[in-house]
């Protein structure tokens, strides 16, 4: 199988025109680049460099190869970028929709633990909701790329059990994401002032 980074370090290697200015550019070791390359030609049963003492040079299959690999490499690296802006963006939304003494964490790639304290739970389902409308009105929400679902739990001070508090706000969001995504469910435990209705 043939990964990106070896198309990668390929890209590389031919816009340096040396394996050695490619290796510091990458930062690893000449020897651990030239095998890598080595293997490619391999799986891909092509020799794609001419390499001498002195320089290296692409054969006409190489020549293709680097035009194909140089945009697909390109294209992938701009995803994970627009990914990462994608990523950051709700977190500025849930910051800028909390209060100062309000927490927000990364629990996951793309979950997040809000502790909200000394708010009771239909308060806090009004900041779920809050923020969930504040998400859902960005464009990327609007494309079909963002949503946001959350399940919201509470626990007394008194009887705080933080482990059982994150489990069953863990398990409302999952219900609210097999409910259909971009919604807000309480946990199953709580009276959300009213019964267990969803946002």
């Amino acid at each position: 199988m043939i990964h990106l980074d070896d198309m990668a370090l390929f890209v590389e290697v031919v816009k340096a025109m040396s394996f050695r200015r490619a290796a510091e550019a990458l930062g690893m070791p000449n020897s651990t680049l030239s095998r890598r390359i080595g293997e490619l030609e391999k799986a891909i049963g092509l020799r794609l460099l001419h390499r001498t003492t002195r320089r290296i040079e692409l054969t006409e299959s190489g020549r293709i190869y680097f035009e194909r690999c140089k945009r697909i490499v390109e294209d992938a690296r701009l995803a994970h970028e627009q990914l990462g802006d994608i990523l950051a963006q709700p977190a500025g939304v849930l910051r800028a929709s909390l209060r100062a003494s309000d927490f927000i964490g990364r629990t996951g790639g793309e979950e997040f633990l809000l502790l909200l304290p000394e708010t009771p739970l239909p308060a806090a389902l009004e900041v779920a909701d809050k923020v969930r409308a504040a998400l859902h009105a960005q464009p990327e929400a609007t494309a079909g790329l963002l949503s946001l679902s959350a399940g919201v739990s509470e626990a007394q001070l008194a009887h705080l059990d933080a482990d059982v508090a994150v489990r069953e706000a863990d398990q409302a969001l999952y219900r609210a994401k097999r409910a259909g995504r971009n919604r807000v469910e309480a946990s199953s435990h709580a009276d959300p002032a009213g019964g267990d209705q969803p946002r």
